[in-house]
């Protein structure tokens, strides 16, 4: 058994070894790396598809860093840094792109080349590093600037057919203003939009150019109130119905209410002075609905009732929580002072209201409650082990904590109820050394890892 165990060791320590064991090893890795054109700069040893962050870990821990184990190796870092860099190391590799690019059909503009489909970034990074600015790489490759910039042929390349495409929009009904343009919704159009800008100098000249009343178009927005009356009728509607009215609630409730916030103080000054050329006074809509508690007398009264019907009366139940009635807390509290006061004043004892009304935090509260229930579970065939009654899904926290509480740990209490808890403990099928040996044999057998790691965090791991 001892030679087994032995054995087994050997084999896990040989499995667990790095690849690398010593400093020659290491080196002798780097150059084979370079001599076979494999990436050896500390990025792409660690990430990427040469990646050996075993040997990224084993050159630091030898000789203190990567930039020392390359040296260490005979090879110059920073020229081993400077060729990685960019796949364009010269002015003329940048050419030879540009114009491949072009001569595909690929759009070569700077928009294009930093991000989306055609993203090459590097070829941007060196373009303006060797020529000063982009556009002045694509005419050292023998290209016109203005035609590449638009990639593809503008599909409005004239005033006219802006205008045209205006009026267009304007005959079927569709939004022509910028957000409807520009935001992505389904009305989007953003080359009628950008074209419009460029020929015109604004969006406004544009839509003004092809013969419509720009103010008319931004009034005809949704959720929008283009003039004084507009607002007051709004307000005054929103008042038959009953609706808040208060700033902070229209702000809140929707980009339509918001929008009606926004425009009143824009054409007003402010919301106040908003409401009042709507006919209402600032101070109904912050008073609110008045509490039905107006009277100490009924305070007390409504505090009677709760205690008779058996609602909780506590601070913490009346200001919060299922049974809140935060109208009448605070009615105590400017009646009384302190909600302590208001309860007395009902002729109610607060400490022992407390303690009646507030329940225990834990359905357990003694420790015979705690071993009915360990068997209970056990009965029901239920995990009573410390993983299964913290997590998953027969988990009960309270029971554990009580359990923790009275008897000092879950051991202790599962051993309390009267039963063996290596027994009972779910999975634990290693309960003797022989065991253990056994099964790191058994695995070694099957040609499955047993390396720390591997037991741990592999599909194979076995951490029970």
């Amino acid at each position: 058994m001892f030679r087994q165990k032995t054995e087994c060791s050997a084999e896990k320590k040989t499995v667990s070894r790095s690849r690398y064991p010593t400093k020659e090893s290491v080196i002798r890795e780097i150059k084979r790396r370079n001599s076979s054109n494999i990436p050896i700069y500390s990025k792409s040893v660690q990430t990427g598809k040469f990646q050996d962050s075993s040997l990224y870990k084993q050159g630091v821990k030898f000789f203190g860093s990567w930039k020392v184990s390359v040296k260490k190796a005979g090879i110059d870092y920073p020229k081993i840094k400077r060729k990685s860099l960019s796949r364009y190391p010269t002015h003329e590799t940048v050419v030879n792109e540009l114009r491949r690019r072009s001569n595909r059909n690929i759009p070569i503009h700077s928009g294009a080349v930093q991000k989306g489909k055609f993203v090459d970034f590097a070829l941007y990074q060196q373009g303006v590093k060797y020529f000063g600015s982009w556009p002045n790489a694509i005419q050292q490759a023998g290209l016109k600037c203005p035609e590449v910039r638009k990639g593809i042929p503008a599909r409005l390349p004239t005033r006219e057919s802006v205008c045209e495409e205006i009026r267009r929009r304007k005959s079927k009904g569709l939004p022509l203003y910028s957000n409807a343009l520009t935001k992505g919704t389904q009305f989007t159009d953003y080359g009628l939009y950008q074209q419009g800008k460029r020929l015109f100098g604004s969006w406004r000249d544009a839509v003004e150019a092809a013969g419509l009343d720009y103010a008319e178009i931004i009034w005809h927005r949704p959720t929008s109130y283009p003039t004084k009356e507009t607002v007051i009728q709004e307000i005054q509607c929103r008042r038959k119905k009953g609706l808040p009215l208060h700033g902070n609630r229209l702000r809140r409730e929707g980009r339509r209410t918001a929008a009606l916030l926004y425009r009143g103080i824009k054409l007003f000054g402010t919301w106040t002075k908003t409401l009042e050329a709507a006919g209402v006074e600032s101070t109904e809509i912050r008073r609110g609905p008045e509490s039905p508690y107006q009277t100490k007398e009924a305070v007390i009264t409504e505090i009677r009732h709760r205690e008779k019907t058996g609602i909780p009366i506590n601070a913490l139940a009346v200001g919060g929580g299922e049974f809140v009635n935060y109208s009448l807390y605070r009615r105590g509290l400017f009646f009384f002072g302190r909600w302590s006061n208001a309860l007395q004043a009902a002729g109610l004892e607060y400490p022992k209201l407390t303690r009646k009304t507030i329940p225990s935090f834990s359905r357990y509260p003694t420790n015979e409650s705690v071993l009915i229930e360990i068997k209970r579970r056990k009965s029901e065939n239920i995990a009573i082990n410390c993983g299964a009654v913290v997590k998953g899904d027969f988990r009960d926290g309270s029971l554990y904590q009580q359990g923790m509480k009275y008897f000092g740990s879950w051991q202790n209490a599962i051993e309390a109820a009267g039963f063996d808890y290596w027994k009972i403990a779910k999975g634990n099928r290693y309960l003797t050394k022989e065991l253990v040996v056994q099964a790191v044999i058994a695995r070694v057998k099957d040609g499955k890892p047993v390396n720390a790691r591997a037991l741990q965090k592999n599909d194979c791991r076995d951490h029970i």
